[in-house]
């Protein structure tokens, strides 16, 4: 029996605008470092995006760190490799230390494939678990593109060319495959079939955004589990073995506030039988809240909070307000502000409902561009977006009189150049 912990996703160094998530992150890996203690598997896999960007904070580098070397102790195998958001070159300089410590981390893709090719467990006698840690692929691991190729030429030439990468791993791995040892297989990648959070993933694009998402059918027929990073929500998606995003542990935006983070836990058994799924949900150490509505059903909604997260409680709050008005309302965000302080809110976003870019894509629809359209067409444009309703009278009248009134400053500025 091999027992494994999935994990991707990390992002260690993020901030939600000015609010510092290190010390939520280091929660995590403390209660990481405690499931490892306490409930032991043969190895842990990290698949990627374990920094946020490719030059992460002091601090956040300290922490990762402190964690995989805590982690080696208790753990014969942790394995790591690049995602997206991470810079490979700079993993890549830490791999030679962590590889001293018996960790192996994959930044950049390898000149050959058996430099991301492990055996976990066993021994020269005896069969262990074949691993294929495949870390993001990035365009300069690929074919270049030949002159004159097209958008569709391009989408075949990359989704071969990512297939040959995977089938390469998959052929030298079954190579040295002793005893039908299982093989798993690593990747940050976005698989057909995978479902986005909205706000918080950057998109893979490969190529200049020719192929974003790659067939669950690239991993073949032989790995026992395909273990991924990239999209935040955990769950499984189509393909011939069992592939898996582990998700994020912590909700890296609002929009991935209202599911259960996890790590997953993998269980091989010994008769070669599929792998045993389990799910441990991580507990998070500050609650965000997305809240929406009218500006009266905000205003109760806030008072609640207010009862729930005082100040100086031990619970801690990240809040993002959407409110829909009927009507401008020009000291909205005082009167929100006024509201919570005091407590243990963090205060984030405060928004009206509506969305520019959607009136922009309607009038693109009728084959309008904002050139053609006089600016009190745009006001009443605007405020249709933002308040569901026709702008009045008496302010477009306003906005009328201030137009006349540039003009008119505009032409005594002209008329002074002339004289």
């Amino acid at each position: 029996m091999f027992r494994l912990l999935h994990t991707a996703d990390w992002h260690l160094g993020q901030k939600l605008d000015r609010f510092e998530r290190l010390p939520e992150q280091e929660a995590f890996l403390d209660w990481l470092l405690e499931q490892l203690t306490d409930n032991p598997v043969d190895a842990l896999l990290v698949c990627g995006d374990i920094f946020d960007n490719a030059n992460p904070p002091v601090n956040a580098l300290r922490l990762f760190i402190r964690f995989v070397v805590r982690a080696r102790q208790v753990c014969p195998h942790v394995v790591l490799i690049a995602g997206n958001h991470d810079s490979a070159g700079r993993l890549d300089a830490l791999e030679p230390a962590l590889h001293e410590l018996g960790i192996h981390l994959v930044g950049s893709f390898p000149q050959t494939i058996e430099q991301c090719l492990f055996r976990l467990g066993g021994d020269a006698n005896q069969p262990g678990i074949l691993l294929a840690a495949l870390p993001y692929i990035r365009p300069v691991d690929l074919p270049p593109s030949p002159a004159g190729e097209t958008v569709g030429e391009g989408v075949i030439r990359v989704t071969q060319a990512m297939i040959s990468l995977y089938n390469n791993a998959l052929t030298e791995i079954k190579h040295r495959q002793r005893s039908n040892e299982p093989i798993i297989l690593t990747g940050h990648l976005f698989a057909l079939g995978g479902i986005p959070s909205d706000e918080s993933e950057r998109p893979v694009q490969i190529e200049a955004g020719l192929i974003q998402a790659v067939p669950g059918s690239i991993f073949g027929t032989e790995p026992v589990y395909v273990a991924l990073g990239h999209l935040h929500r955990c769950q499984q998606v189509k393909g011939h073995v069992p592939i898996w995003y582990s998700g994020s542990p912590l909700p890296l935006s609002f929009s991935e506030a209202s599911y259960e983070h996890r790590v997953i836990r993998v269980t091989l058994p010994d008769n070669h039988a599929g792998p045993e799924i389990a799910f441990l949900e991580v507990p998070q150490s500050v609650t965000m809240i997305d809240q929406t509505g009218t500006f009266e059903q905000v205003c109760q909604q806030l008072d609640q909070l207010v009862d729930r997260y005082p100040n100086g409680s031990p619970g801690q709050l990240l809040l993002r307000v959407t409110v829909s008005l009927t009507e401008p309302r020009p000291d909205l965000r005082h009167e929100i502000l006024d509201r919570v302080q005091g407590s243990n809110i963090n205060l984030l976003a405060i928004r009206r409902s509506g969305d520019i870019n959607a009136g922009l894509a309607d009038a693109l629809d009728q084959q309008l561009v904002l050139e053609q359209l006089t600016p009190i067409e745009v006001l009443k444009m605007k405020y249709r977006l933002d308040y569901e309703a026709e702008a009045p009278p008496e302010l477009v009248q306003v906005y009328l009189d201030l137009l006349e009134e540039i003009r008119t400053a505009e032409d005594t500025t002209r008329s002074g150049e002339c004289d």
